[in-house]
């Protein structure tokens, strides 16, 4: 993912934002959880988590962040 390319990321539901590269999901206690895909391509795909983001916001660009220093 470059810089100037903006991800799209669609609203599934109140506490669920997906897009290409990952999706960010509404946890207990109110936090948000970024998951970013890896390795897509390779056929040997994993996703990554990483919990305790305080918005939705915050997640998704947690998200972009990582694919984009893949």
């Amino acid at each position: 993912m470059t810089e100037t390319k903006r991800v799209k990321w669609e609203r599934f539901s109140a506490g669920w934002w997906s897009a290409p590269i990952g999706y960010a999901r509404l946890e207990e206690g109110d936090t948000w959880s970024g998951y970013v895909y890896r390795n897509t391509r390779t056929g040997k795909a994993w996703t990554e988590r990483r919990p305790g983001f305080s918005s939705a916001l915050a997640a998704k660009r947690w998200v972009e962040k990582q694919a984009e220093d893949e």
